[in-house]
């Protein structure tokens, strides 16, 4: 559906990981209580330092460009200690630059020796429901992060960016105007997880910090020249940047 900018300017001259004796803990559907003591709290950052919306930043291919929306999905979160895994696979949690700290799991006190885990993205099965099957505040409903029915382009972005690069054709332009759109969605969804040892008492939560990096998500492109990534599985080229988008999204993320 879209060309590349340097195309159109040419002609123009412009496995959720879960174990024998998993037990599904979900808390929150519906309750007017949320007991839950564990806690993720995201960090998103640029080059390793803190990202901020007004900064201008710069691609490999020495493209300024400015970010002005992030989102993210992550779902399915477990806990696996000493044998046995807590999971919860009714609550979502749509990271954004303003929402950053989701109750996951409500888990017995004691000590966890083991690791804790999530998916970018959501289940096959998830995948295929309409929004108005997710909570309202579920942050499903979102209508950047739906993609549509099943067919050839469904379900949900995973990853969605906005962002604006500056046009060059318009050498005095003083703020960014054209625009970037990535999107990680289709059958792209990925698995994270890291070694987690942790204590919970019965006055004391536990939170795992992550850090996503914006700069290293985005380091294989040249947002002039590739403005949209759309995860369509009919469009070969698209397909391609977005598995590699995929791959950075991965390597992006930084679980303590």
């Amino acid at each position: 559906m879209f060309s590349s900018r340097k195309t159109l300017y040419s002609l123009a001259v412009v496995g959720l990981l879960l174990v024998a004796c998993s037990k599904d803990i979900s808390v929150g559907q519906g309750d007017t209580v949320d007991n839950r003591n564990i806690f993720i709290s995201t960090f998103i950052t640029h080059s390793g330092a803190q990202f901020s919306k007004d900064s201008l930043y710069e691609d490999a291919s020495g493209n300024l460009y400015v970010i002005d929306e992030v989102k993210m999905i992550i779902s399915d979160f477990y806990i696996e200690s000493r044998g046995e895994t807590f999971t919860d696979t009714n609550s979502f949690a749509v990271v954004d630059l303003t929402q950053n700290r989701f109750p996951l799991l409500e888990v017995p006190a004691g000590s966890y020796s083991g690791e804790y885990g999530f998916r970018v993205g959501l289940s096959q099965s998830n995948n295929a429901k309409t929004p108005d099957a997710f909570p309202e505040n579920s942050g499903l409903r979102n209508p950047v992060l739906y993609r549509g029915p099943i067919g050839t382009y469904k379900g949900y972005n995973f990853v969605y960016i906005q962002g604006r690069t500056f046009d060059p054709t318009k050498p005095l332009e003083v703020e960014p105007s054209l625009p970037f759109i990535y999107e990680l969605g289709d059958t792209l969804s990925l698995m994270r997880s890291r070694g987690k040892n942790f204590t919970i008492s019965n006055d004391q939560d536990a939170e795992f910090d992550v850090r996503i990096d914006l700069d290293k998500m985005l380091k294989p492109f040249d947002v002039y020249d590739t403005d949209f990534i759309q995860s369509r599985p009919n469009q070969p080229s698209d397909y391609n940047n977005a598995m590699l988008l995929r791959l950075q999204v991965d390597s992006s993320l930084v679980l303590f």
